[in-house]
């Protein structure tokens, strides 16, 4: 498991962003070693939209790839 710091470190291109109907989303990728790891992650809750951002959806994404990664 890596830590979410470090984690940070090695995501090479990624964008973040939200709309007002509860949509958010990350993509990107990670460059380690040789390889490539593309991630996107995609919220759509209009019933909890006042808390759905592109930054929930890279708080998400971190969380998840640093247990992967």
């Amino acid at each position: 498991m890596m830590n979410h710091q470090i984690l940070i470190l090695f995501i090479t291109k990624s964008k973040t962003g939200s709309g007002t109907d509860g949509k958010a989303w990350f993509v990107g990728y990670i460059e380690k070693s040789d390889n490539k790891i593309y991630f996107a992650i995609y919220l759509d809750d209009m019933q909890n939209r006042e808390v759905v951002s592109g930054n929930k959806a890279k708080e998400i994404a971190i969380s998840i790839l640093s247990n992967e990664v």
